[in-house]
């Protein structure tokens, strides 16, 4: 595990705490799960952890979404940020600058 893998596995666990406490279900997809399955980690050449959540734990999400900060990490999304362009949400650590192809969420 490279040093920006082990950065978002760490992000992950916070996150996988902070839905735990809240009773949201999660799952892992896409290439972390391959990873997961195939590699029993990261794929070697993969940037990101992908999870998904229907849409009713994703509404429970936006509710708490505040006490992210009290983790380190922010959710960025347009029901959050109406700036916010992309069509897939983030959870950021706030310990890191993001730019986003132009786009800047935290100002």
């Amino acid at each position: 595990m490279n040093s920006e893998q082990k950065r978002l596995f760490d992000i992950l666990v916070k996150l996988d705490k902070f839905l735990k406490k809240h009773n949201i279900d999660y799952y892992i997809d896409g290439g972390t799960l391959i990873g997961a399955i195939r590699n029993r980690g990261f794929l070697p050449w993969d940037d990101d952890v992908d999870t998904v959540m229907t849409r009713a734990n994703y509404e429970k999400l936006l509710n708490v979404a505040d006490e992210l900060y009290d983790e380190g990490l922010d959710l960025a999304c347009y029901e959050r940020y109406k700036d916010y362009t992309k069509n897939s949400v983030k959870v950021i650590d706030l310990s890191t600058t993001m730019i986003l192809y132009g786009d800047i969420v935290h100002r």
